[in-house]
């Protein structure tokens, strides 16, 4: 079962509301006594929810397991033709088209999509349009839905027709060849980044061998002015990966750029991908099944492409695929293709709160109108929620001193009758009990710490989202105020939890202080400000913890 529409959220909410009470009364009823299982209920928890809520559907028992093949033959002409088309970085006339999305460009020359810039990610209108494909004068990529035939790269299109209508947008593109004609009808939706690719083509005389057909279509780049495409570091940093799925799975293999064996293909993918941290291109439905097998190429420039491939036998032949070209973004890829949020799947516990703290983030968005002050919020709110525990865990402090006390005075007392010493013991334990909230509140800045990177580094609604001095959330602090706060923040947290008598803590917070700054300098401007926020926000809720500190803490009535 996998939850779809508005039952997600719902269901969630409703999920965790329960273990809420349940954790609340277990607290009330066995006090310190029901920390492992609250801890344990906890993960439980989250198991069951991203296993009910998140797990892909079971594979059909007809369909075969996906089935590794020897990919189709060299393909030396590409590199030719890209080598010539670079050199006048010109594929003729250029056609461009606007949806509420993002616009896109085509060129006649090879009827491929030259251009493709999104000027939307989710609630959020760019500034600057996020551009995922590399121009031709800038690349030696083959362009987007580029098509040969028998080892020979189809150009010469003239666009003989352009139709528009409420929901869609229709480019038919026609070419000759030797002894035939073919052609090409991009339907482009206006609503969602889909496009759809008719393909027709008319033999005379066909060969008896038949003939050979490949369509490529290049990984996703982010592309800037200032981007170079052919600097691998560049490329390469984007995190490129292949994610293949076999026919009636969600199930997806997931391969990194870099492992990727360019001398192994694909049997009939259901679904044949590539990705990058915030985009993805993916072929997502092959209705008349012209894939027979698909395989991947790769680019000295840490770049790759995808292609699809097939041998032509009848004289008349007509296919149409779907493809989804678009950001890594969860409502935009689920209006397509659900089995497109595989790409955002994580390990467990990451991948349900991520979502979390992902739709937090959108939702304070919508009010605020900037991921910077909707990331200060949400760490406001998390240091209240907390802040129960924080005080209890400050109050076991006070018991474990108490208690240490008093157990060395009755080590002391009763050293020469154990007996006796057993009983005090115990006693004292009744009394002042065994603490424990500590523990969870040692774990939960350093797991939130692993979520809220995870998600301010690879969110594509964050890329390009600024805040004052900083241009991209998603990227490091260019001037590194953040990590100097950072310091700032540690050396008052030090100062204020530590007896300035004790040189050997002052160092050490100093220390510290320094490490976690430094890390701060290299991971997203996001998360050193969601880590500034929460120093800023202890700082602030400091004094609400010593006066609850200061109170009796002593919670049963056995005698002493």
């Amino acid at each position: 079962m996998r939850s779809d529409g508005m039952s997600f959220p719902l269901l969630t909410v409703l999920f965790v509301l329960c273990l809420v009470i349940i954790d609340l009364i277990l607290q009330h009823v066995m006090k310190k006594q029901a920390m492992f299982l609250r801890i344990l209920l906890l993960t439980a928890g989250l198991f069951t929810i991203n296993y009910y809520l998140y797990r892909p559907a079971e594979p059909a028992a007809t369909q075969p397991a996906i089935a590794q093949v020897e990919p189709p033959r060299s393909s030396d002409y590409l590199a030719a033709y890209l080598d010539e088309s670079c050199k006048d970085g010109v594929r003729g006339v250029q056609t461009e088209v606007a949806t509420a999305w993002g616009t896109l460009k085509f060129a006649s020359k090879d009827a491929t999509l030259s251009s493709l810039k999104f000027s939307r990610i989710g609630a959020r209108q760019l500034e600057n349009p996020l551009e995922v494909l590399a121009p031709a004068s800038r690349s030696s990529m083959p362009p987007c839905f580029l098509v040969a035939l028998a080892d020979q790269v189809v150009s010469g299109y003239q666009l003989i027709s352009q139709e528009e209508s409420d929901n869609h947008i229709v480019l038919v593109y026609q070419a000759p060849l030797a002894n035939g004609l073919i052609y090409k009808k991009f339907t482009i939706s206006k609503v969602v980044h889909r496009i759809d690719l008719s393909l027709k083509i008319s033999y005379e005389n066909m060969p008896e061998c038949g003939v050979a057909m490949t369509i490529f279509y290049p990984a996703p780049l982010i592309i800037t002015p200032e981007t170079d495409v052919s600097d691998g570091p560049v490329a390469s940093s984007e995190q490129l990966s292949a994610m293949i799925m076999p026919a009636g799975s969600n199930n997806a293999e997931k391969i990194a750029r870099d492992s990727v064996d360019t001398a192994k293909g694909w049997s009939k993918p259901a679904l044949f991908a590539i990705e990058n941290r915030y985009a993805v291109h993916a072929l997502i439905k092959d209705k008349n099944q012209f894939v027979q097998d698909a395989s991947y190429l790769l680019f000295d420039t840490h770049q790759m492409a995808a292609r699809l491939h097939n041998v032509l036998k009848d004289t008349n032949s007509s296919w149409e695929l779907s493809f989804y070209l678009g950001p890594k973004q969860a409502h935009a890829m689920q209006a397509v293709d659900k089995r497109l949020d595989e790409s955002n799947n994580s390990w467990w516990p990451f991948a349900l709160l991520s979502r979390l703290l992902l739709n937090m983030l959108n939702m304070l968005y919508a009010v605020v109108h900037n991921y910077g002050l909707a990331i200060i919020i949400v760490s406001f709110c998390i240091n209240v929620i907390f802040l129960p525990f924080k005080v209890e865990s400050a109050a076991d402090l006070k018991i474990k001193d108490e208690r240490a006390k008093k157990l060395a005075y009755i080590r002391q007392k009763y050293k020469d009758d154990p007996e006796a010493l057993n009983r005090e013991q115990l006693a004292l334990w009744s009394k002042y009990g065994t603490g424990g909230s500590k523990l969870l509140i040692g774990i939960i800045p350093t797991f939130l710490f692993m979520i809220f990177n995870r998600v301010l580094a690879n969110a594509v609604e964050l890329h390009g989202a600024s805040m004052l001095w900083i241009k991209d959330l998603t990227a490091a602090d260019p001037l590194c105020i953040l990590p100097l706060i950072i310091f700032i923040f540690f050396i008052g947290k030090t100062l204020e939890q530590t007896d300035r008598k004790q040189v050997g803590a002052l160092i050490g917070g100093i220390t510290l202080g320094l490490i976690v700054s430094a890390i701060m300098a290299y991971v997203s401007a996001g998360t050193a400000l969601y880590v500034a926020s929460n120093l800023l926000f202890e700082l602030m809720l400091t004094p609400f913890i010593k006066i609850f500190k200061s109170r009796p803490v002593v919670r049963t009535t056995a005698s002493d």
